[in-house]
């Protein structure tokens, strides 16, 4: 763990607040046919690559899990860094209200979450996204043809219905969410690169080996 990139990033949320980033990594991976986080990229689990990122944004790190299972296999595979494994409440509803559930229950004020897929992300996003939140309850990034990340933004905890929502899109609105455009955070479009297939992953292998030769 790079500790002085943690603490310097700290340094940058106002008294009072309090950054939690939070690992989604309980999907089904139907398209990549495997489960994701445990899918090597670039000689080690996507989970772990998205381990190194978040413990750069932050000492309190959750990787959330649909069963006990996933959670065993995240283990047996990935340096944790010192994450917790917690469970989605997937009884109570079809997403997102069961990771609505589960984050409420962290005693955090900000809550960062990000895909186990993503293994370009740069770790300064959620102090970014911060710098441009205000008091708005959540700072999504938003992309010039109406897209926006919602798996991939800063929330209130405090902001999170208490009600079920019908999606993440009515989430957004629901928390008087903040679109930030891209363009305005000055990264580059691989940061926001996820790997959903197979042929995802041979692109993402090819960019990763090219960003090794440019360095």
């Amino acid at each position: 763990m790079n500790s002085s990139a943690s603490i310097s990033a700290r340094r940058d949320l106002p008294v009072g607040e309090d950054l939690a980033v939070v690992v989604l990594a309980g999907g089904a991976s139907t398209r990549l046919g495997a489960f994701k986080p445990t899918v090597p990229f670039m000689g080690r689990p996507l989970i772990d690559h998205a381990l190194s990122i978040a413990c750069r944004s932050s000492r309190n790190i959750y990787v959330l899990v649909n069963s006990t299972e996933q959670g065993a296999r995240i283990d047996q595979v990935a340096n944790l860094r010192g994450a917790r494994i917690i469970l989605d409440h997937h009884e109570t509803g079809v997403f997102p209200n069961p990771l609505i559930r589960s984050v409420r229950q962290l005693n955090h004020n900000l809550i960062f979450l990000m895909g186990c897929d993503m293994p370009f992300l740069d770790h300064r996003l959620p102090y970014l996204l911060l710098g441009k939140m205000g008091r708005f309850g959540a700072a999504i990034p938003s992309w010039p043809n109406g897209f926006v990340e919602p798996l991939t933004a800063l929330y209130r905890r405090s902001c999170f219905p208490s009600t079920t929502v019908l999606s993440l899109r009515e989430l957004v609105g629901v928390m008087g969410a903040v679109l930030i455009p891209v363009c305005e955070l000055g990264l580059d479009r691989e940061s926001f690169f996820n790997i959903n297939t197979r042929e995802d992953l041979l692109m993402a292998e090819g960019m990763a080996q090219t960003r090794s030769i440019s360095t």
